[in-house]
């Protein structure tokens, strides 16, 4: 498993959770990440992810917004309810403008259509990592109290 490569000793490993049906799109978005330096983990249902999701590390979610189980925004709505870490980035084929104000306003970082050029999903990526660290670090700053 590849690590994310830390530019202090606070930061810790963010990994990279891709949630989509198709085969070969999980594929294509692990190598991504993995050429990124992110652990990466994959899953072709939202109950396959909700099932290994936990907050002990921060991470980040790229998602589609149609599951063959659940709809993304569910994923997204149980991600926020557990007060988890996780940056959410939307990745679908969908163009549904009520749908990505929803999102947005339930507090997705993106909602990225495919394709997507892979410099925009890494840049997404990035600032998602570095948000879900700064969520993670004050979450244990506070628990520290």
């Amino acid at each position: 498993m590849d690590i994310v490569k830390c530019s202090d000793e606070s930061s810790v490993e963010v990994t990279l959770s891709i949630i989509d049906a198709d085969a070969d799109t999980r594929q294509r978005l692990m190598s991504l990440g993995k050429s990124a330096g992110y652990p990466v983990y994959t899953y072709a249902t939202a109950r396959e992810f909700l099932a290994h999701c936990s907050d002990d590390k921060p991470g980040v979610v790229l998602l589609d917004l149609c599951l063959p189980d659940l709809q993304g925004l569910e994923v997204q709505k149980f991600v926020s309810s557990r007060g988890f870490n996780h940056s959410i980035i939307f990745h679908t084929e969908i163009i549904d403008v009520p749908l990505i104000v929803q999102s947005i306003k339930r507090g997705a970082l993106d909602f990225l259509i495919k394709p997507c050029a892979e410099s925009r999903l890494l840049e997404a990526i990035e600032q998602g990592s570095a948000i879900s660290q700064e969520k993670h670090k004050a979450k244990k700053q506070a628990a520290e109290l």
